[in-house]
């Protein structure tokens, strides 16, 4: 799963599936902000596991 989060947009939210090589392709835009601010949050589950990773965006 991915979540495209800001100040200045509503969340986006996209899902994908992985292939046998444990790889997802997600095709996606982010919004177009020129203040605030806005992060990337990646989350994969596999075997019970999570593991989650945020990312900062900036404008521009």
């Amino acid at each position: 799963m991915l979540k495209v989060l800001g100040s200045s947009f509503r969340p986006v939210i996209f899902h994908a599936r992985s292939d046998a090589n444990g790889l997802a392709k997600i095709h996606m835009q982010l919004p177009h902000f020129d203040a605030g601010r806005a992060a990337l949050l990646i989350r994969a589950i596999a075997a019970g596991e999570e593991i989650e990773l945020r990312r900062v965006v900036t404008p521009g």
